[in-house]
């Protein structure tokens, strides 16, 4: 199978995906150091929580993330292997301090779980340096198509093929696109026809995952495939899967064209059939044991009640997750706040409201309202009952102070009258 890492010095490769590694766990990181005082999940086990609530331990495990990375470079097996574990213990810390995981940072880990387990097997068929390398990038990618390749799957078994029917990309769209997002959100739900086109091309292309690993032009192809997917749902809801684009970059761009050559290992001879047995024979049980940690109940459970918050079972109404209206306690679209501000429209989600301010000569922004105890993270605008973050805005957040301020104290003074209705009903 051939590579468009063929020629060149593949430490760039896993170079490349170390430096993703480490962008992702300084965002876990300070996700969960600005997180706040919010509850976590009920469900969770205690001691991610723990995790969660102690900033020193999120460093040390950041810390230790980082040094397996540096480690990586010359000890690629243990130094991915430790990486993988400060970053496993730090997003599912997230994940169980907030409302539920953040699946564009599973890819980084399936790419590092990927090149340690196909890299162990050659190592443990006696392979020598370069095909370990190659090993290493071919289940690095291998583990990366699973997972496109797992959604794709997961659709049309919770949904079947009605999953690209008219409605469910549009639900989407309505559902998680930016409340103050540009027309092509409102373009997909106006569109039946255009939904329907980018439903079945989102499940063809994650279907198609498996592809990645047919040789360098198909590489390229699906590639492109995939990282148009991406950029498509950036650009409809505004949910932008950073890392894998960049790792699909890393991994099908002909990189062995444009880095220097060097002298790469010779093909070695055929591998001793008896060392390969028992490499796959050892590979088979840590892919047993991964297999039953994952089914474990406990850890079923839990993913069952917090990492699939929403199943398909209910159809098009479990999929939306807002609902435009008019008011909320003392907030009425139309009003007037402060300097100029007013409210331009409101949409419920099932714990919060998002409120979009404007003001004459276009300033805009939006805005998450919430009960204090459940707010994300903390806010220069939060009252004493509500919570108010800030998301998008067209102008310094000074300038938005004595409009937001002013939404604040009506809140506040509803909510000491009771008056405030957070939960969706």
């Amino acid at each position: 199978m051939s590579s468009p890492w063929d020629g060149a010095d593949r430490r760039w490769l896993f170079g490349a995906v170390a430096t993703v590694a480490a962008w992702d766990l300084v965002g876990v990181a300070i996700d969960l150091l600005g997180r706040g005082d919010a509850p976590g999940h009920p469900h969770a086990p205690p001691w991610l929580i723990a995790v969660a609530q102690a900033p020193v331990l999120v460093v040390v495990l950041l810390l230790v993330g980082l040094g397996g990375l540096l480690v990586a470079m010359r000890r690629r097996v243990l130094g991915f292997v430790v990486a993988l574990a400060s970053s496993a213990v730090l997003v599912e810390a997230l994940a169980a301090a907030t409302d539920g995981p953040w699946r564009a940072r599973f890819f980084v880990g399936a790419a590092l779980l990927g090149a340690v387990l196909a890299e162990s097997w050659a190592r443990w068929a006696g392979a020598p340096a370069g095909l370990r390398a190659r090993a290493a990038e071919t289940g690095a990618l291998a583990m990366l198509a699973a997972t496109w390749c797992g959604a794709g799957l997961s659709k049309l078994a919770g949904a079947g093929l009605s999953w690209a029917d008219t409605t469910t990309l549009r639900a989407i769209a309505v559902g998680h696109a930016h409340v103050d997002a540009p027309g092509l959100a409102q373009v997909v739900v106006d569109t039946p026809a255009l939904a329907r086109a980018l439903a079945i091309g989102t499940v063809t292309i994650q279907l198609a995952a498996p592809a990645l690993l047919l040789g360098a032009r198909a590489r390229l192809l699906v590639g492109l495939g995939l990282v148009t997917f991406h950029l498509g749902v950036a650009a409809v809801t505004r949910i932008g899967y950073w890392q894998p684009v960049v790792l699909l970059a890393i991994f099908v761009l002909p990189w062995g064209h444009w880095l220097p050559a060097r002298a790469v290992d010779p093909l070695a001879e055929p591998l001793d059939p008896r060392a390969r047995v028992r490499a796959s024979s050892r590979l088979s049980v840590a892919l047993a044991a991964l297999a039953m940690l994952a089914w474990w109940p406990g850890v079923r459970a839990y993913a069952a009640l917090h990492h699939r918050p929403r199943a398909f079972s209910g159809g098009e109404a479990s999929v939306v997750a807002r609902q435009t209206i008019e008011v909320f306690g003392p907030l009425v679209v139309g009003d007037d706040l402060a300097d100029g501000w007013r409210i331009a429209t409101m949409q419920r989600e099932a714990e919060r409201i998002v409120v979009v301010v404007a003001r004459d000569g276009g300033g805009r922004a939006v805005l998450w309202v919430s009960s204090r105890d459940r707010a994300r993270a903390p806010s220069p605008f939060d009252g004493e009952a509500v919570a108010v973050a800030y998301g998008d805005a067209s102008v310094p957040i000074a300038e938005l102070e004595a409009g937001v301020r002013e939404l604040t104290r009506r809140l506040d003074e509803a909510a000491v009258r009771g008056e405030l209705r957070w939960q969706l009903e």
